[in-house]
């Protein structure tokens, strides 16, 4: 699916999920994968929130784009500080 990506002034958000190599070998299948779309899902709804596009995702981690400075972004980039449930 191809999206609209802003142009002029843009902030990139790029995010990857730490110790989910681990995580993928210790817990069940169906678990992880359950937890990754609700990481997903949370990440998509804080970018959206912000007025930035994800445009690529890659394994466990997104790719952003936010329109303005690196503060626009911020919002969104607060929601990869925590780890959904059944990650932690």
């Amino acid at each position: 699916m191809m999206v609209e990506l802003p142009s002029g002034t843009v902030t990139f958000l790029f995010t990857d999920l730490e110790t989910s190599t681990r995580l993928w070998e210790e817990r069940p299948e169906a678990a992880m994968s359950d937890a990754l779309g609700r990481h997903d899902a949370i990440l998509h709804g804080a970018v959206e929130r912000h007025g930035g596009v994800v445009y690529s995702e890659m394994g466990d981690g997104i790719a952003a784009v936010c329109v303005g400075s690196r503060r626009h972004c911020r919002g969104a980039r607060g929601a990869t500080a925590t780890r959904p449930r059944g990650l932690a």
